[in-house]
């Protein structure tokens, strides 16, 4: 195990610890905190954490890809979707079942769990249902409203112009108004047959 991490400050109580190509989320509230993800082992993520808070910790597994679970031996209280359990449990994890719309109160904040139907048929989401107060950092008394969008690959942040247009593709592929285009050879292997690709100006969806 090494230290090969670096954390990031998001707001306050909130951290990205960035590791290699894929980044676990750190929220704390006044009472606990809540880790999103563990990594693809091989990282000290203990260590990570221990640099932003001594609160009482929960993990929370937003699927169940080994890149987002196998750090979770280092830490005995994990949560993750029903649809996720059996996955878990055959990588040798024993996480409690947590379902749509839970919310995990970490002492004056409360993260909302969203169930997405993505990756691997039951991707849990875990979000900040008040996004707008505590990453934007101001308190606009909208609640709900979601203002900045983080990523576990890639880019940290997505541009709310390029998630506006995800949302229009996705409505034009509801109301059968885009024609989608068959997968390069071997681009998704684990993706069923059917599955096509939609562009929309510079966003695209697999269906």
């Amino acid at each position: 195990m090494n230290n090969s991490y670096d954390v990031k400050a998001l707001a306050p109580g909130a951290w990205a610890i960035e590791m290699e190509k894929v980044r676990a989320f750190l929220v704390a509230g006044d009472t606990s905190a809540l880790l999103i993800d563990t990594g693809a082992g091989g990282v000290n993520l203990r260590a990570a954490v221990c640099e932003c808070t001594a609160l009482p910790l929960r993990v929370v597994n937003t699927h169940s890809h080994y890149d987002h679970i196998s750090g979770n031996r280092d830490f005995p209280m994990q949560f993750a979707h029903p649809l996720e359990l059996s996955a878990l449990l055959q990588a040798g994890f024993r996480p409690n079942p947590v379902g749509d719309g839970a919310g995990f109160d970490l002492g004056g904040r409360i993260l909302q769990v969203v169930g997405t139907l993505c990756l691997t048929g039951a991707s849990l989401e875990a979000y900040i249902r008040s996004m707008g107060r505590i990453l934007a950092m101001e308190d606009d008394g909208e609640g709900g409203t979601v203002r900045r969008i983080f990523c576990c690959h890639g880019s940290l942040e997505v541009d709310m112009d390029t998630v506006r247009q995800l949302k229009d593709c996705a409505e034009q592929i509801r109301r059968g108004e885009l024609a989608g285009e068959p997968l390069p050879d071997g681009s998704a292997r684990t993706l069923p047959e059917a599955a096509r690709i939609y562009r929309l100006g510079d966003v695209a969806l697999i269906v």
